[in-house]
């Protein structure tokens, strides 16, 4: 039964005829498109990722801190810190 007020739309009759008509509308934006879709694999990839990646930074300071590892370990540390600042991540 259809909600009140609420005017149902026709289906299409062909949903082969539709799908090409939006395709060719969609033409001139198919970069834009493409470069959408690959952000969103990057992002979903560094939501996967980031959390492994910031718990072994912070194992690495921990460490660092507790058993007065090398400079170096240190000094990957900051400048991850840095990295991680200037790209907005923190």
């Amino acid at each position: 039964m259809p909600r009140p007020n609420i005017k149902m739309q026709p289906k299409a009759k062909n949903m082969k005829k539709s799908l090409k008509n939006l395709a060719i509308y969609c033409k001139s934006y198919w970069t834009i498109i493409v470069i959408a879709l690959i952000c969103a694999a990057v992002s979903a990839v560094l939501a996967v990722i980031g959390p492994n990646f910031i718990s072994k930074l912070t194992d690495t300071i921990n460490n660092g801190i507790i058993r007065g590892e090398d400079g170096f370990s240190i000094l990957a540390v900051k400048l991850t810190w840095i990295w991680l600042k200037r790209l907005g991540l923190h």
